[in-house]
């Protein structure tokens, strides 16, 4: 019986947790974290709503849709101009003390290529196989550097040809 209630005790704090609800500007305070984190979940925390409702709001709302594309798209912007940052730099170390992890970046910003270049082709009305060709120029760029024991580094100077890697 112990467990049932606590069970029941969980359920009801997170359905008073739920009612939390900002009034219509969640959204605007979603978006925004949306765009700096590319994470959904922290996103709705900071906008005091549940994941949950945000993914049904996400469902029902074309123009929501919409704007959490264009979202994502800027986060990805934010993280693509991250790496580059820390790579020209030489910056390689979290304001914690602990390593930035350049792969899973690299990883995440190959993995969403396809949705990124489809949102920048709709924002600037650019073909779509136009955007990808440039985004997977750029990852095969730094993957010449790389196979070619060029320092991380000369993969920023890589714009139309790969001559920094040789």
């Amino acid at each position: 019986m112990a467990a049932i209630r606590a069970g029941s005790r969980a359920r009801k704090t997170k359905r008073a947790g739920a009612k939390k609800r900002a009034s219509g500007s969640w959204k605007s305070v979603f978006l925004a974290a949306l765009a700096e984190t590319s994470n959904v979940t922290q996103s709705a925390d900071r906008a005091h709503i549940s994941p949950g409702h945000v993914y049904k709001t996400r469902r029902a709302d074309p123009q929501f849709r919409q704007q959490w594309r264009a979202a994502l798209c800027e986060g990805y912007d934010h993280l693509e101009m991250e790496v580059l940052r820390r790579l020209r730099a030489g910056d390689c170390n979290t304001a914690d003390g602990g390593k930035f992890d350049f792969a899973s970046s690299l990883r995440i910003l190959s993995a969403h290529q396809a949705a990124v270049g489809a949102e920048r082709a709709r924002q600037n009305n650019y073909d779509e196989a136009t955007v990808l060709a440039a985004i997977n120029a750029k990852i095969a760029a730094f993957r010449r550097c790389k196979e070619a024991g060029a320092k991380p580094a000369a993969a920023i100077l890589i714009e139309q040809s790969d001559a920094a890697c040789r």
